[in-house]
This record gives C-alpha cells, structure tokens and sequence, in this order.
C-alpha cells in the first residue's frame, strides 16, 4: 500500500447535511446516564476518584481499589493514559472541573519519565507514589508511552480551544510528549515488545502498531506547532513506516484482522482489534482511515470475532435480559484466553470489550452520517446482514443518506450498539463494574471498579450521543 506521510490525514467533508436522530432504546439511555452523569454518576465518579487517590501521588491512576485477589493498586500506563482521554473528552464537552486533575496526570507522568527502570519509557506500570516496579513482568510495553502522548496532545488542543496559555503547552506539555514519542520512534521496530493484554512478545502487535502510528500522526502538527520541525519530520517518517506494515495484519485468506503475526496457538481474533480501531479513530476534522471503524476489512473481522466467543461464553445463550428485552453478545479478550482475573484456568467475558463493540457501532454510524453515503463491498456486505439489515444491499454500491439502504444501515447499528451496552448493564453488579463477569452466570469477577471499565463506558456514551446527533 502507497501511504504518503503528507497523505496520512485523509481530512473529511464534514458534511452536516445528515442529522437524523437513530432509535437508541430509552432504558439504556437511563443506565448510561445512571453511569456518567457529574458528580455522582458511578462511572464518572470512578474515573475521577481514581486520579490521585488516597494514599497515593497527586496525579497518579489506579487501575483499581482491589490490593489483593487481583492486586491492581498500580499506575499503569496504558490504563492512566485511556482514562485521562476519557477524563480529557469530558474536560472538552465541558467540565471544567477536570482541567487540574490532567495538568496532575502531566506532572506525575513526568516525573515518571525521569524515574529510573530496566526498560526506560517502556515499562508497564509503577506503584502508586512513583516508584519503580521492578519485579517480574512482560516488559517493554511501548503502546503506553504513545497513548500517553496522544492524550497529551488532545488535552493541549482542548486547553488551547478553551483559551488556555499556548507558551505553557510549549514548556510544559511539548517536552513530554516529545520524550514519549522520541522513545516510542526508536523502538517501536524491536522484536520483543509485549501486547496490551501482556502476554504475547513481538514486534508486530496490531494495537500496538495502530496506537503509535496515531501517536505520530498527532505528533507531527503538534511538533511544528512547538517549533520543532525535526521532530515533525522524524514522526511523518515513521508514522509511514508504522502505516506500511499495518496491512500486513489482514488476512485476506481468513477474512480478518489479526492481532499479533505468528502467535503460535492462537486464532489471532482478539478484541484487541477493536480497541484498536476505536482508540486511534478521531472526533472529526483529520481521520486516519486505514483500519477506521468503517474500514471493511474491520468490519469483517467483527461476526467471526463475536462467533468465537459464542462457542466458548455459555451465557451468550441467553439473549434476553430479566426484563424480556434483547442483549448483545458478550466479549472477551480473545476465545483462548485462560486468565480468570486472578490466576490461570479459563477465560471470561470482560466489560471494557463489550463495550467496545458497541462504541464501534456508533462511531461507524458518526462517521457514515459525517460522510453522508455508505460503501457496500465484498468484504463488508456480510457484516450489514450480521448485524440485521434487511434491506437490498449489492456489493460495489453507495448508498446516499436518503436511501433507505442508508437509514436501515445506520438504525441497526444504533440497535445493535444498545444491544452489547444493555449486556454489560444486565451482568454489572448495580452499576459497578469489575474487569470480568462470568462466562457461566454472568456474576462480576477479577478486580472491582476498574477504572479502565469506567472509561469504556464514559467513551461509548460519548459517541453514542454524537451519533445520535451529529
């Protein structure tokens, strides 16, 4: 594939001429307001109670209370770094409130960055006052260093929007990023780089790719937006790399993306798949649409990760909750999976990927209403009759937004999304949300209130209400 490092940023007509609402279900409304709603909404006030919390350094992020049985009392940072986007997107919808806690996250991860550790910017958590860990684990990890950096950078944009002090990103906020991207520039290609479920080592992990390529991307601008041209350039260069190599991950003999290349024993489905797509794809303006939730071959990696879990999640058997009313598919991370959430035997469900698929469905619906028409292929038109679409589709047709091929297309997805969050609401333990539920009985299990589910939820809300009205 030619991918241009001026081409890299494909910048949408952000056509506004499709503003219909979609049929997003009223109780799953009142859940996910139940959830996000400041102060007191139970995923908002996880996220923001995890910031500095008791007995730890100000700016730090737990990935949970739970010190034991799983012991989760850490600072990750790939899990700091996704819920300070979370933290950053409410911060630019509005809450001002939020503001200090990110300028906290930005000290403390500097400091970080100084803290001496066996893999430099590449390690994969810390405890909660600073300290190094270094005990025994999958290290490097260097999708955190690139997450963290384009959280940084989304934060400066919504600082500057707000009228925030362009010479204070530029002494405070640039330096940090630079470090991050600087690292992240000379190792992304390394051999030996662990996934994010920490498990796997190689130098081709999807997620992994995506995450740093839009890291680079962002990067560039911002680099020259600070004066540093250099830097602008480095990052173009290896954001085409990054890019060159993504498409090695689809498997066109398979029809699906595939997580890590040549891990032995496994499929290569993985909701990391997912997450990827959904954590580099933008609000508006630029897009990177290689592997963008609206990519076909993204698409088509969704029914056969969904079937796989089917035959492994006896609970998906049930597809009604008490109320009589139809849930979506539960997720794991991927159907091998033997981690329970404390130790080693048998996979299970987790919250944060159901949650990603249904935040999938809305930004493919914000992105088909930004652009206004709708690509059936060959590759995706199985995908539109997985998710219930009755209308007649042919494959190398476009369908207009006043189509009903269009509108079918876009209100399945808005049902289907409500679906997999009606899930996550029918296994949550009142609104709390832990990492796992059983795969059995769909009771909650693995560390309590972790954060990383809050976020999930605090993020697909967010599209789903600019899908209901962009």
């Amino acid at each position: 594939m030619q991918f241009l490092p001026a081409a890299l940023l494909a910048v949408s007509a952000l056509v506004s001429s499709v503003s219909a609402a979609v049929p997003l279900q009223a109780d799953v409304t009142a859940f996910l307001n139940s959830e996000v709603a400041a102060p007191s909404g139970i995923a908002y006030k996880g996220l923001v109670d995890s910031i500095s919390y008791p007995g730890t350094a100000v700016g730090s992020v737990i990935a949970s209370p739970s010190k034991s049985q799983p012991d989760y009392f850490y600072h990750w940072i790939r899990d700091g770094a996704l819920v300070m986007d979370a933290v950053n997107s409410l911060y630019a919808n509005g809450d001002a409130g939020l503001e200090s806690k990110l300028w906290d996250y930005l000290r403390f991860y500097a400091k970080l960055q100084k803290t001496q550790t066996q893999t430099g910017l590449g390690e994969p958590k810390y405890y909660v006052d600073g300290r190094a860990f270094n005990d025994g684990w999958c290290r490097p990890q260097s999708d955190g260093p690139a997450l963290t950096a384009s959280t940084l950078i989304r934060f400066s944009k919504a600082y500057l929007a707000k009228g925030g002090d362009a010479n204070r990103v530029r002494n405070e906020i640039f330096p940090v990023v630079k470090a991050s991207l600087d690292y992240v520039a000379a190792n992304w290609g390394k051999g030996g780089n662990c996934d994010l479920w920490e498990e796997v080592r190689s130098d081709a992990h999807f997620y992994t790719r995506m995450v740093q390529r839009r890291a680079f991307v962002e990067g560039i601008e911002f680099a020259k937006a600070n004066g540093d041209a250099a830097a602008a350039d480095n990052y173009g260069k290896q954001s085409w790399y990054i890019g060159e190599r993504l498409d090695n991950h689809w498997d066109a003999g398979r029809g699906f993306v595939v997580e890590t290349l040549n891990a032995g024993g496994r499929s290569g489905l993985n909701a990391a798949t997912l997450l990827a797509s959904i954590h580099t794809d933008t609000a508006s303006g630029g897009v990177i649409d290689q592997f963008s939730p609206t990519d076909d071959r993204i698409q088509a990696t969704i029914p056969k990760l969904v079937e796989s879990f089917k035959q492994v999640f006896p609970i998906n058997g049930a597809t009604k909750n008490g109320a009589g009313l139809p849930i979506g598919p539960a997720l794991g991370r991927y159907s091998e999976d033997i981690y329970n959430g404390i130790n080693t035997s048998e996979g299970n469900p987790w919250f944060l990927c159901t949650l990603a698929n249904a935040e999938i469905y809305y930004r493919m619906i914000v992105r088909y209403k930004t652009a206004g028409t709708i690509k059936v292929t060959d590759r995706n038109l199985g995908f539109f009759r997985y998710i219930g679409v009755q209308s007649s589709l042919s494959a190398g047709q476009s369908y207009a937004a006043s189509s009903a091929q269009f509108n079918d297309i876009v209100n399945s997805l808005a049902v289907r999304g409500d679906e997999l969050v009606r899930r996550v609401q029918y296994h949550s333990g009142n609104g709390r949300l832990t990492e796992q539920y059983s795969k059995y009985n769909g009771f909650t299990l693995g560390a309590r209130d972790l954060t990383w589910s809050y976020a999930a939820v605090v993020t697909a809300d967010l599209q789903r209400n600019r899908a209901n009205t962009v």
